[in-house]
Formats: C-alpha cells, structure tokens, sequence
C-alpha cells in the first residue's frame, strides 16, 4: 500500500520493511528519531508504538513482537513481517470515508480522531463532522489514494495526519468500512447510511448523493476504560443526558481492566449527538463524558 501511494506521489511519511533485529539495525540507519514500529498487517493500533530512545529500539520492537504473536493466530494475518516509519507530529489526526464505484469517488465525512498518550497510538474516540471538514486539500488527498490503490467499490477508510505546520501526511487506507461506530456517526450527523451506499455499489448502482453533504449537528464516540486491575463492579448509569444515543458496556466483574495499548483495553463505548451543533477544533465533551461514566 505504501509503494503503491508513494509511486502517485501522495504524502506518506518515510518507511521500510523489516523482519529480524539484524535487518532493523541496518534499516534504522536510515531514518532520525523518534521513529514508529509497526506490524506490516494489523488493525487497531496493535503493535504500534513510537521510540523516542535509539537505546531502546529493540526493547520497543520485542514488545511489537509481543503484542502481534498474541493476536496473530485469532485473525489470521502474517506476524513475521515489520514496518519502521518517519514519526509524524499531529496537531490532528482525522479519517476520511470516502464511497468509490468504479471511476466514481465522493468524501462522505471527515472525522476528527483522538488518541490516547504515546508511545501508543490508541483511539480513545471520534467525532463528525471535523473541524477541518472544509480543507478542500484532504478530500483531495483521499480520493487520490484511493483512485491509486484501485478501490472500485464499497467505503474506504482514508487516513491523515495534519502536522503543527499544516502539512497532511497520508498514514494509510483500509478497503473497508471505519470502526469504532464511526458509520453510525456519518448517518447520525448527516442523514445517509454509508452501509446501504455500500451495498448499492456491490449491486452495480451509483450512489446517488449531492456533491456538498449539510451536517445535522456534531455525532461522538468515546471509549470507557476503567484503571488496570480486576473489575469487581459493573454498575449502569439509571438515567443519562439527553444527547447520549447509545451506551454498550461489555466488561464485566471479574474481567482484567488491561493498561491502553491497544483497543483490547476498552471496556464499553458510548456515542452522543448534538443537534444543530458545530464542530469545535478543541471539543473534548464526548472524552469528559466518557471518563466520568468509566470513574
């Protein structure tokens, strides 16, 4: 994926394939810290960490290792194969779900992504629309990449970084529906049902859209995650605010509250809804919400 977007000249942040820590000490020569190691397959953040210390390198890559050999065989992707990449300073991080059929490409929705502390890089929650929704540049870049990856069909999962700067650098593209409800997000705020534009494309019928999408208000997901150590207690709130829209917890007493490394860690979600709202470049309500339901 990265050859491919690099060979169409789109903004992807330096990198290299590895497999042993004799090959990593070779390709790291190459690269200025801090640096980021990945699994070359994988979803959710697993395996992905940051290194701000040469000195602990293969520290950082063992527990790389570590974390895909844990999950390699439930999902069946390769657990042999590592990627070292240029870190990317984010004022924002965002995804863009983009509908393709055949020659036909149109920005859905751009999401502003929140992560939780380095090294990882764990989404703690999403909102829609973006506050940078209007940059004309990162529909652009998404549609681009995904007319070069060949992507004819279905909802792509396009995303970026924005630096302090102000340059976009492309992190990568999922053939695929976002997680994290983001779906459920889009047909909250705008009215359409990215999964039935789905389905139509795979029926051979081009979805029928306008070209400029009116957001009914702000949608939000958070995550809930309770401090590491045994869950003893599982207790439901009795009544909620009015923009709560869904709440799922599905830890339960006796469950292993795990450090946040990964998306494993999370323990329920729960998603809100503003009607008539504006995206904020600043908005944390949905995480303030979300850490006093975990509390």
């Amino acid at each position: 994926m990265k050859q491919v977007l690099q060979a169409a000249d789109l903004p992807v942040p330096k990198f290299a394939r590895f497999k042993t820590k004799e090959e990593l000490t070779e390709t790291i020569k190459g690269f200025k810290f801090p640096v980021v190691l990945k699994p070359a397959e994988f979803a959710g953040s697993v395996g992905v960490i940051k290194v701000d210390d040469p000195q602990k390198l293969f520290e950082v890559f063992d527990q790389c290792v570590k974390d895909v050999h844990a999950l390699s065989k439930t999902y069946h992707v390769r657990d042999e194969v590592f990627q070292v990449e240029e870190y990317i300073e984010c004022l924002r991080e965002m995804s863009i779900e983009v509908i393709n059929f055949k020659d036909f490409r149109q920005v859905l929705a751009v999401t502003d992504k929140y992560l939780g502390p380095e090294p990882y890089f764990v989404e703690v929650g999403h909102s829609i629309p973006s506050f940078h929704s209007s940059n004309a540049k990162i529909h652009e870049i998404a549609l681009s990449a995904c007319q070069a990856l060949g992507i004819e069909y279905g909802v792509a999962h396009v995303e970026l970084r924005l630096t302090p700067s102000g340059d976009l650098r492309l992190i990568e593209v999922g053939a695929r529906t976002g997680g994290d409800a983001i779906m459920d997000l889009i047909e909250q705020s705008y009215g359409i049902n990215p999964y039935e534009l789905y389905v139509q494309t795979l029926l051979g019928k081009r979805p029928v859209l306008p070209k400029t999408l009116t957001p009914k208000g702000v949608a939000a997901v958070a995550f809930l995650k309770a401090r590491p150590g045994e869950l003893k207690q599982v207790r439901v709130p009795k009544e909620l605010p009015t923009y709560v829209r869904n709440l799922q917890i599905w830890a339960k007493p006796g469950d292993q509250s795990l450090e946040v490394t990964s998306w494993r860690a999370r323990e329920g979600s729960v998603e809100m809804f503003w009607k008539n709202r504006k995206a904020a470049p600043n908005m944390n309500e949905h995480l303030t919400f979300a850490k006093e339901l975990s509390d």
